[in-house]
């Protein structure tokens, strides 16, 4: 709402033909304020549908770091979380935020009283719209698995599991494994089918359950989400692939035996053989990836051989700014012969590069030394400050091979470089499953901007004149104290001293009137 003070003046004066004067300027600025609707106070101040533009509360900085329990940025927002351990599940927790995000609930909530839960609430909720609009869309999915695993007080799944890639991106606080998938409306559900398969049948899980929010957006911005939950599990997986249309690029004909063998699970040896004969004959399973189908033996050998060659991308980007400084040096060293003040290669070669900067540079073997020493000497020889590209041919090929290793293994047209198959679910597809997979829809989370304007001025009631004092002192406080600290100007930091102690002893007497009281109710 905008509002013309220039009309509502103007209109004032010619009621009463009255002249202009600095006490009628006030009276007439009091009587517009006492008779406009109050709502242009919040909703003029556009901050994204923040709490926190109207209401200073402390701000969390959601990252991929919160899916780590033992992460010390986990640890330091699991105080604010922990408001959500009387909520038992995902649904649960999540119903919970969508409470607050109501306003007819909101109205109901009980005012005064303790009213943690109620700033802890609106934390995490402004976390929540952090992870989904402040990051790019590629590291969005991670940091929203990082809030959803710190809202569940679970963990992130990383790295492999019982030898296979994991399809859970989270583990609740009970045990229980889910996969994210943050999507577009028009977006499908994907998945591995490889990577299902051994889930369900070699690690010896019995369902998971995927956890899809498909977002809606307006003016780049993500204004709500609409959340269900459903479940693939060893029983309808063949039925599942059928009904979404993947059979063919899955199961294939088998898929009428597979089920049948399927419900004579059992966990043993021979069970699984069975189970891996009939899967190397489909056309979704991969062949080369595919767990199933490789013995005990066979899979011990290969985490033992990963053992002995542990990851050393780290040490690939370190020799290679050792050997981009050799390059340097040589460069100048070319300058400096070209004019007269520097000694010749070879000289140059004995004195500055040593066996030690070699090794360092990845280089030292005699077959490296030598093709580096002749690259070097082009390069120097030339004079030109610039070394052939074949100088990092070896390098290159080196780094390449192992940063091949930690590349998706997903290509065009859903399948997968090794012979596997993606899965696919549209949203559709997902709804007319809904007995068979157990859908369970969990609402919409409305965080749009005209919803959190009329939620903040209802908190603003519920938390009363005493607890903004202390919130508005606090906030005001903590900048005046980074400014004593960090100002050039000596005066400022002064002037800023004298007002962080005035906001200080504000805070002090709000304190002391104990605004939340011991034995009010909570607002829940």
């Amino acid at each position: 709402m905008s509002v013309d003070w220039d009309l509502l003046i103007e209109n004032h004066l010619e009621k009463g033909e009255k002249k202009m004067s600095l006490d009628l300027l006030m009276e007439s600025i009091g009587e517009v304020l006492a008779e406009a609707d109050d709502s242009f106070l919040i909703s003029e101040q556009q901050g994204g549908g923040r709490f926190s533009v109207n209401i200073p509360i402390p701000r969390l900085v959601p990252t991929e770091a919160w899916g780590d329990p033992k992460n010390i940025s986990r640890q330091d927002v699991d105080k604010v979380f922990s408001v959500f351990r009387k909520a038992a599940s995902v649904k649960d927790r999540i119903s919970m935020i969508n409470s607050f995000l109501d306003p007819a609930t909101a109205r109901r909530k009980a005012p005064g009283g303790k009213v943690n839960t109620l700033l802890s609430v609106m934390q995490v909720i402004e976390a929540l719209q952090a992870a989904l609009n402040d990051y790019s869309e590629s590291s969005a999915g991670f940091v929203f698995e990082g809030f959803m695993a710190a809202l569940t007080g679970g963990r992130q799944e990383a790295g492999r599991v019982g030898g296979t890639l994991p399809i859970e991106d989270f583990i609740t606080e009970t045990g229980e494994n889910v996969s994210l998938k943050l999507l577009s409306p028009k977006t499908n559900i994907h998945g591995s089918f490889t990577n299902l398969i051994d889930y369900l049948f070699v690690r010896g899980a019995s369902e998971i359950k995927y956890l899809v929010a498909y977002k809606l957006v307006e003016s780049s911005t993500v204004t709500e989400l609409a959340i269900w939950d459903f479940i693939i599990n060893r029983n309808n997986i063949v039925d599942v692939m059928e009904q979404s249309g993947n059979t063919n690029k899955t199961f294939g004909d088998k898929a009428a035996e597979v089920k049948q063998w399927i419900q004579r699970y059992e966990e043993t040896p021979e069970w699984r053989q069975q189970m891996a004969a009939l899967m190397s004959q489909t056309p979704g399973y991969s062949k080369i990836r595919g767990i199933l189908l490789k013995t005990g033996d066979e899979e011990e050998e290969e985490e033992e051989e990963k053992d002995k060659k542990p990851d050393n991308t780290y040490a690939i980007r370190i020799a290679k700014e050792r050997l981009a400084k050799i390059e340097s040096d040589v460069e100048q060293a070319a300058k400096n012969f070209a004019s007269g003040k520097g000694p010749d290669f070879e000289k140059w070669w004995s004195e500055n590069v040593s066996d030690e900067s070699l090794e360092k540079a990845g280089r030292l073997s005699a077959g490296q030394k030598n093709s580096t020493k002749k690259a070097l000497k082009k390069a120097f020889d030339s004079a030109s400050g610039k070394l052939s590209e074949s100088f990092f041919g070896d390098f290159d090929a080196r780094e390449k091979s192992l940063l091949s290793e930690a590349k998706g293994s997903s290509g065009a047209g859903g399948e997968e470089k090794d012979g596997g198959a993606q899965w696919s679910i549209s949203g559709t597809q997902m709804q007319k499953m809904r007995s068979l997979i157990n859908l369970d829809y969990y609402g919409q989370i409305n965080f749009s901007q005209g919803n959190i304007d009329e939620l903040s001025k209802i908190y603003i009631d519920k938390l009363g004149e005493d607890i903004m004092t202390i919130l508005n002192a606090t906030k005001e406080f903590t900048e005046k104290i980074g400014t004593y600290f960090i100002a050039e100007n000596r005066g400022e930091a002064a002037s800023a001293n004298k007002e962080a102690r005035d906001q200080g002893k504000i805070i002090v007497d709000a304190l002391e009137k104990d605004p939340t009281g011991t034995t009010g109710e909570e607002i829940t």
